[in-house]
């Protein structure tokens, strides 16, 4: 599944939802939302080594004025995702429970991002404190994309964190892992919430947000696979 098609999976995983915009907001956002996760998309598919996807996606924000120092090291950590997975691939590195929770983390660059452009296009850009609250909020929802996309991305011989848990530790402890993962996103978006300063709207739309993914999404069946791109 594509990174835009990523961004309406699992139902409410709209990032101008959570940020409370307008509908007029939303039709101005979202064709630029949508040509940067197909940038996004795109450098999934280029060797590691170039980073000519940074700059596209670098001198694309900056036309909009969107482009600031928390997006910068965002499109890092998206970079060094790449790099990290490039390695497991190729076999140069080792999975382990910690190196796919880093990775977890990193890769939720690519949907904080979004989320920061999201709230400067809007004319209320999150500062790096309140950006802060939002990114255990990101990465759940990349948690239940992954499980959403997770057919998807076998056939498509394509990283998923589900997939990696699964090379990993098989399956029942990969369905334990991500259970008890996705549990502990979800209390740790609440106490950043609670501990937060985003004013009375920023935690009415995140709190909405978060109601709306209380409900555990179905695990999907492991399916048999030889491809090192599990790892």
């Amino acid at each position: 599944m594509t990174s835009t098609a990523r961004l309406f999976s699992c139902g409410g995983l709209r990032y101008w939802e959570l940020l409370g915009a307008s509908r007029l907001e939303i039709r101005l956002i979202q064709p630029i939302a949508h040509h940067y996760l197909a940038l996004c998309s795109q450098a999934r598919r280029t060797e590691v080594a170039d980073d000519s996807w940074k700059k596209e996606i670098e001198a694309f924000f900056r036309s909009y004025g969107a482009f600031d120092s928390d997006v910068q090291k965002c499109l890092y950590d998206l970079e060094h995702a790449r790099t990290l997975t490039a390695s497991l691939r190729a076999g140069l590195l080792e999975p382990t429970p910690s190196l796919l929770t880093e990775l977890s983390r990193l890769r939720a660059g690519e949907l904080l991002a979004l989320v920061k452009v999201v709230s400067t296009l809007r004319g209320r850009p999150l500062a790096g404190h309140e950006l802060a609250v939002y990114e255990s909020a990101v990465r759940l929802a990349q948690l239940d994309g992954d499980l959403a996309d997770y057919p998807a991305d076998v056939r498509a011989d394509r990283y998923n964190h589900y997939r990696a848990l699964l090379a990993l530790t098989g399956p029942q402890r990969a369905a334990t892992r991500v259970r008890e993962h996705r549990q502990d996103l979800l209390t740790e978006t609440h106490q950043r919430l609670r501990a937060g300063r985003l004013g009375r709207s920023g935690h009415r739309e995140l709190r909405s947000w978060l109601t709306r993914r209380q409900e555990q999404p179905p695990v999907p069946q492991a399916i048999t696979t030889t491809s090192v791109a599990a790892r």
